[in-house]
This record gives C-alpha cells, structure tokens and sequence, in this order.
C-alpha cells in the first residue's frame, strides 16, 4: 500500500492495520521517515518502505564536513542536511561563475554549469531539473537503524 501523506496518519494507519490483521507492505515518501513513526505504530512500523535520500553523512568523502557539525553540536544525519548544504554550493557557484548576484545571471550560470557538492556532482537539465540525485529505499526498524533496500 503506498500512502502519500505524513507520518502522523501513517503510524495510526500502521498500528490499525495490525490490529485489525491487514499485513500488506507499506510504503512511503519522505514525509513518513523519521522515528516519530515508530512511536506512533510502535512494532507495526517494522518493515515499513520509505523513499529518502541517500546518507551522505556516511560517505567517507564528507568526513570532514561531519566533523565539522559535531564540533558545533549539529546533527549531520537528518535526510535533508546535505542536500540542502549542497544547494547552497550550488548557488555559491553560480554566483561565482555569473561574477554577479544578479539572479537572471546566476540562474543561466547554474543551469549551465556542473557543481562539485557534498551529494554528488549537479547539474540540469534543458528544463532546469537535476539531473541526477541519490534517492533510495529504506525498510524501516522499529527501535533500530533503517536498512538501505534499494540497489546502489
């Protein structure tokens, strides 16, 4: 069952399921993974599917980045801290490719650029989209680590 929403919903629906017998896979996006869920469906978050993006803070070439958190006693694991790291690099780097902050030019710098981030090299396509980004699959674990499912 692939739900669409947030993990308040979800974790009632989860436990509700359960007590009622329904064991169906579930499924969601980033909106249902955080460990909310698991206090909220207790043991019936176990197993649970959710799309997120990839660990970045496990990735060896970022070591110095989440060192750099844990000096200033940030948290460097949550599913958008990287990304969001990233798109400022990207912005960064528009502005310094345009050699202006004016945003028509940082925008053209962007879209034809390719910028070395913490995620992974960026660029766009033809109708400004990224091009490529880490997103994968999670199976969820009530009370431990969720596990990668997805192929890398």
């Amino acid at each position: 069952v692939y739900y669409g929403g947030y993990h308040p919903e979800l974790g009632l629906i989860l436990r509700q399921a359960k007590e009622k017998g329904l064991n169906a896979k579930f499924m969601g996006p980033e909106g249902v993974g955080n460990d909310s869920i698991s206090q909220i469906a207790q043991g019936a978050s176990e197993g649970l599917l959710v799309t997120l993006p990839k660990s970045f803070d496990t990735d060896p070439a970022n070591k110095a980045i989440v060192e750099e958190f844990a000096k200033n006693k940030q948290d460097p694991t949550g599913p958008f801290v990287f990304p969001a790291y990233s798109a400022i690099e990207v912005i960064a780097g528009g502005i310094k490719a345009a050699k202006s902050e004016d945003t028509a030019k940082v925008a053209e710098a962007i879209h034809a650029g390719t910028f070395k981030t913490p995620t992974g090299e960026l660029s766009f396509d033809a109708k400004c989209d990224l091009k490529d980004f880490k997103f994968v699959v999670y199976e969820w674990h009530f009370g431990k680590p969720k596990t990668e499912v997805s192929p890398q």
